[in-house]
């Protein structure tokens, strides 16, 4: 059996997929994973997961882009060491020794998520190419679990498109490439007997976050005292702090079932309005917040999509920081030199 169509051509032989169509699906992983490779290790969420790998007993190889500013934000340690790729280097690092003999790869590594190049299709196609590319070289290397960064977004999208609401904005180029690719994984991953661990990342905050996602920008005008719009803030969301955000992640990939996709947030979500209050009166009870004050033309998720018990009922995870803990920590931070520049 070859596969020779889709840009993945004949040097993938069979040798990579199993006798059985469908791999072990419910293996547990390896509670005793001690090495670990991360790609988009210089990203936010990348480098705070090399650090909590770091702190629990981990080998880790941070991958980045070359000239990347990871070696300065990580701090060296001699149990981790940076390979300098991009991603279309991914289909040809077979024989590169930094890469072999570990136990797990986190792929966090991804084009345009944040700017204009999220409603980009090239892009995101490449970012899919890339990233099935990856899945081959960790079959090649040995590497038996791959824990694959998903997102909320995907869901959302695909609500929308369920609900017949084809006109979205075009960034949601980069959820339907996410989806893509997760669904690619899956497949291929089942076939060779590879572990799959594909994780949904609700809305990750904290130190180290430079993007224009909500919680940042939204901090730092409270900080700044700047009148903002929103929504009237009834629908429902998800934050969770960082640090807890990179435990879960780390116990899925020891602990976590093959193929299953873990929700990476909270057991209970809120109103959007809560948590704009609540960190409004945290930090500056006199900023004012327009609520109500922009239309809401998107669709809301009810989070009955996910299972968000079963890192507490079957892993055993709990956050170790409240909503009020993570923002505080977060804002002492914006207000270092290092978090306004």
């Amino acid at each position: 059996m070859e596969i020779q169509s889709g840009g993945i051509d004949s040097q993938y032989s069979s040798e990579f997929f199993s006798e059985q169509k469908v791999g072990l699906c419910d293996r547990k992983g390896k509670k005793e994973v001690k090495r670990a490779i991360v790609t988009g290790a210089d990203g936010f969420l990348g480098s705070h997961l090399v650090c909590e790998l770091l702190e629990t007993g981990y080998d880790v190889v941070a991958v980045v882009l070359k000239e990347s500013h990871a070696r300065n934000v990580l701090k060296k340690d001699p149990r981790l060491a940076f390979f300098e790729c991009s991603m279309e280097e991914y289909r040809n690092l077979e024989n590169k020794e930094i890469w072999r003999d570990a136990d797990c790869l986190f792929h966090f590594a991804w084009a345009g998520v944040s700017d204009k190049a999220g409603g980009d299709y090239r892009v995101q196609l490449d970012n899919v190419r890339c990233t099935c590319d990856l899945l081959f070289t960790v079959a090649k290397l040995g590497i038996k679990r791959m824990v694959f960064a998903s997102s909320i977004m995907e869901w959302e999208h695909k609500k929308a498109f369920d609900q017949q609401k084809y006109l979205q904005p075009l960034r949601n180029t980069y959820h339907i490439a996410k989806t893509s690719a997760r669904m690619l994984l899956s497949l291929y991953a089942a076939n060779m007997n590879l572990d799959f661990c594909p994780v949904i990342i609700s809305n990750v905050y904290g130190e180290g976050e430079r993007s224009a996602r909500l919680i940042n920008t939204a901090l730092r005008k409270i900080l700044a005292g700047e009148h903002m719009s929103f929504t009237s803030g009834e629908q429902l969301y998800d934050f969770i702090y960082c640090k807890d955000a990179v435990r879960a992640i780390r116990i899925v990939a020891e602990q976590g079932r093959s193929q299953t996709a873990y929700y990476i947030g909270n057991s209970r979500q809120k109103p959007l309005k809560e948590f704009l209050l609540e960190m409004r009166d945290l930090l500056n009870p006199s900023c004012e917040l327009g609520l109500g004050e922009l239309p809401f033309y998107g669709v809301s998720l009810d989070y009955k999509e996910f299972d968000t018990n079963a890192l507490s009922l079957e892993l055993g995870f709990k956050p170790q920081y409240t909503f009020a803990q993570g923002i505080k920590r977060t804002a002492r931070w914006i207000l270092t030199d290092e978090g306004r520049n």
